[in-house]
């Protein structure tokens, strides 16, 4: 079985419009995007889920194969992790025979940044890039039936659940204890502060369904009655605050003043010190640019545009 597939084209990309309903990008961007979580169900078909996403074939084959590598696996079992390459080594078994008594046992099984090992996830994930202007990273998660996912929480980024086989039964919390909107990517887990008010919306993930998920918003997952494949695919989108960051470090070279040592002290008396940084930030903001970041960032998301499938083996048996 060849898991492959054919570079995607602007038919593909209009069929992962569906992601988001089949909407404008103007009006996600503008209406949905980082503000409010949406539910699309029926976005996509079988069909679709195997040519532009991912099925438990394609991962029987490709953990089979050892094109997913155990570094990328995590077992959850009761709630706790278990490195995949641990239990392999322990058990000496293949990769597959492991995971699939994993799964009987009613573990949940993780696999981080699918792109890098499914060819066909990698190019859909390019197609999206370019859509949402936005890297991309999928991680996929497979659960048995009655399998139990993370207690209730939320993401640092923003992310499309794909619903690509089975069923699973989600609940969304609108309010939390200390809520935060958009957390930095830097923000760490705190279940004793930040727990679910509320019973929280339930709805139910069926095959092609998506739901769309700013970070922030509260989240919990479980199997029933049958078991599921999901993709979750991470939108890393160029904030201000990564801009200014970046314009920081850049005008630090051309700035001898914003080299130079802070003169504070032990006695906390620091209101000069506040007033001279104000300096700096006004300084910064007379020659603050955008164009570097944004140039850097274009050149990220081009990177995988640059040759189509088969460049290098044409350049090795053609001539120039």
């Amino acid at each position: 079985m060849n898991t492959d597939q054919k570079p995607l084209n602007y038919g593909d990309q209009i069929k992962l419009l569906r992601i988001i309903g089949d909407k404008a990008i103007d009006h996600f961007n503008e209406e949905v995007r980082e503000t409010n979580w949406s539910h699309y169900p029926g976005a996509f078909s079988q069909y679709d889920i195997s040519n532009l996403f991912y099925t438990s074939d394609q991962l029987e084959y490709d953990v089979g194969s050892a094109r997913i590598r155990p570094e990328s696996i995590d077992v959850f079992t009761n709630g706790r992790l278990v490195r995949f390459g641990d239990l392999q080594h322990k058990t000496g078994r293949s990769q597959l025979a492991v995971l699939i008594d994993q799964l009987r046992q009613g573990a949940m099984v993780r696999v981080r940044d699918l792109q890098n090992a499914s060819q066909s996830i990698e190019h859909t994930v390019r197609q999206l890039e370019q859509l949402f202007l936005a890297k991309c990273q999928v991680n996929l998660y497979l659960a048995p039936m009655g399998g139990a996912g993370f207690p209730a929480h939320f993401d640092i980024t923003d992310g499309f659940v794909v619903q690509c086989g089975g069923t699973k039964d989600w609940t969304i919390f609108e309010d939390y204890t200390d809520q935060t909107r958009l957390p930095p990517a830097d923000t760490p887990w705190e279940p004793k502060r930040y727990k679910p008010l509320g019973s929280g919306k339930s709805l139910v993930m069926q095959l092609g369904d998506v739901l769309y998920l700013p970070r922030g918003v509260m989240h919990a997952a479980r199997c029933t009655d049958e078991h599921s494949l999901h993709l979750t695919i991470s939108l890393e989108s160029l904030t201000y605050s990564d801009v200014l960051q970046s314009e920081v470090r850049r005008l630090a070279h051309d700035i001898p003043a914003m080299r130079r040592r802070v003169p504070w002290s032990w006695d906390g008396k620091d209101e000069q010190l506040t007033e001279a940084l104000r300096d700096q930030m006004r300084t910064l903001a007379d020659r603050v640019e955008v164009g570097p970041a944004l140039e850097t960032t274009r050149r990220t998301l081009g990177r995988s545009q640059d040759f189509a499938p088969g460049t290098l083996s044409q350049a090795l048996t053609r001539p120039s």
